[in-house]
């Protein structure tokens, strides 16, 4: 199993390739670059092995284009039922929350919550229900390797997401960044900024001091 960093530009979040017997995809991006996306996951083997989307939460950095990207793979979208109801019922409040001018396109999707393992071949990924940044943010957390795709509850270096937005909350960002800080992560992959490989818990520690800090 191999994961495969896809790094975002300026508004655009970082994507991930879980590459095994069965890929998945974590997180898609605005959809300006979701073509371009596709082409680079072609050139690693073709769009037909991603056989699962998942979308750490649905703030239109993340998920504005999982509807062409659903076109392209015919994957399978997961999210978590908290906000794939909201899309499916028109509400955009998440959706929009850091670009009030833009707007995502419906898409269908499967339901994914806490508990539930992704199951790509040779690794189990279990699914955290992490919100505080938004209210169905999740985490992938793989044990064997020790490796944590966080969406944006935290990130390296110490930051952390923001808890300001619509469904957004500062008390369950800090209760989740509490939980992960308990799990030993080694290798860190947040929703924008770098990847850290190795040693991730004391990036996930910062950010929790931070957050207890009361200064924010």
């Amino acid at each position: 199993m191999e994961i495969q960093t896809f790094q975002g530009a300026g508004y655009e979040c970082n994507s991930f390739l879980i590459k095994d017997r069965a890929w998945l995809l974590v997180d898609v991006g605005t959809g300006s670059n979701t073509d371009s996306l596709a082409k680079a996951i072609s050139k690693e083997g073709g769009l037909d092995k991603v056989k699962q989307v998942l979308m750490t939460h649905t703030h239109y950095d993340h998920a504005g284009g999982a509807a062409r990207m659903k076109e392209l793979t015919h994957a399978d979208i997961l999210v978590h039922p908290l906000e794939g109801r909201r899309i499916s019922s028109g509400d955009m409040t998440v959706a929009r929350a850091c670009f009030s001018n833009e707007s995502i396109k419906k898409f269908d999707w499967s339901p994914v919550g806490e508990g539930e393992t992704i199951d790509t071949g040779s690794a189990e990924f279990e699914v955290m229900h992490l919100p505080g940044h938004s209210e169905g943010s999740i985490g992938l957390w793989e044990k064997h390797g020790k490796s944590l795709i966080v969406g944006d509850t935290v990130f390296a270096d110490g930051g952390i997401g923001r808890y300001d937005l619509p469904t957004g909350d500062i008390g369950e960002l800090r209760r989740s960044i509490e939980r992960i800080s308990e799990l030993g992560v080694e290798n860190l992959y947040p929703g924008h900024g770098r990847v850290v490989l190795g040693r991730g818990s004391e990036h996930i520690s910062m950010s929790l001091e931070l957050v207890r800090s009361g200064i924010l």
